[in-house]
């Protein structure tokens, strides 16, 4: 199926309007003109399109926080199959998506089992500091630079709460640096 497709075809129409004659063909062109234009009406009406697209297609979206889901989300065009699909970001604005990311799950949860599309991806938790750093051991890494200077500071004031407003620059560039790996 096209990704937009006509909503019915020209015999269809034919027949509705009781156009039996094979050989009365004057009106097709404006026929066909009138099932593009009604499905097209339908797409607006609906704003949505009910068409498949042959293979994948690239689109941008861009994140923002979802207050019911508390995590970051993206509201997409209409997804009924998964094939293909890769989710990558952009983290230096440069237009160039190299960092793929798997930690999200499309919803409603169940539009599949309704044979409904999908119109949002959900982000995992950790998403917005992977966002930020480019991979979970950079943000993990990131997380123990932050925590750590904020503990460092807070045990050089001597004070047995948080010192956050005198580590307020330890929030934005971290002291201290840790490398992490992952191990599998």
């Amino acid at each position: 199926m096209a990704l937009y497709p006509d909503y019915a075809t020209l015999a269809e129409l034919r027949a509705y309007v009781r156009i039996t004659d094979a050989g009365d063909t004057a009106e097709d062109t404006h026929l066909t003109a009138a099932i593009t234009a009604a499905s097209r009406a339908i797409d607006q009406t609906t704003k949505r399109q009910f068409g498949l697209a042959a293979s994948a297609v690239a689109r941008v979206y861009t994140p923002y926080y979802h207050e019911t889901h508390r995590r970051y989300a993206l509201d997409i065009d209409d997804l009924m199959t998964t094939t293909s699909m890769v989710v990558k970001t952009d983290l230096n604005d440069d237009h160039t998506f190299e960092n793929t990311i798997t930690a999200y799950r499309l919803w409603p949860l169940n539009a599949a089992g309704d044979s409904r599309p999908w119109t949002s991806l959900v982000f995992d938790s950790t998403i917005p500091v992977v966002l930020d750093t480019g991979s979970v051991e950079q943000a993990v890494g990131r997380t123990a630079d932050v925590v750590y200077s904020v503990l460092e500071r807070t045990t050089a004031l001597g004070r047995r709460e948080l010192a956050l407003v005198a580590a307020q620059d330890d929030l934005t560039a971290p002291r201290f640096r840790f490398d992490v790996r992952r191990i599998s």
